[in-house]
């Protein structure tokens, strides 16, 4: 298992390549990227502000139970910090498993409960995107 806070850019195979994959049969990796647009309005980047100690003490509490709670045989979380620019990755999560069923019960889980309970806060940094009629 291994949980990773970080300002440096992630590489999805460097989250792989961490998994134990011993009497796996799956992996699965879900790879989240700042979007540049939120409806109308552009997005240059996001803004990740974090309480250190307990993001990382959390995420690994989520992630040990979800590798109980969905038989995983390992797992990865990196997640970024600071300015992250549209298009980069803010955060991977990878796991291993056995089955393919598991493997995807284990990721979706530690997903959503990553964005629902660690203390990480973004805050979108763009301009208004101003949709004008060709009349004009």
């Amino acid at each position: 298992m291994h949980i990773e806070v970080t300002e440096k850019k992630i590489d999805v195979e460097q989250a792989m390549a961490r998994l134990s994959k011993v009497d796996s049969g799956a992996v699965v990796v879900f790879s989240g990227a700042v979007r540049p647009w939120e409806g109308k309005d552009r997005i240059e980047k996001l803004h990740y502000e974090h309480y250190p100690e307990m993001a990382t003490k959390r995420m690994a509490e989520i992630v040990s139970e979800s590798v109980e709670k969905w038989k995983l045989t390992d797992a990865t979380v990196l997640h970024r910090v600071g300015d992250v620019p549209a298009g980069e990755l803010s955060v991977v999560v990878a796991v291993s498993s056995e089955r393919r069923k598991n493997a995807f019960g284990g990721c979706a889980d530690i997903i959503e409960r990553i964005k629902q309970e660690v203390p990480i806060w973004k805050k979108d940094i763009g301009e208004r995107t101003q949709w004008q009629s060709e009349r004009n």
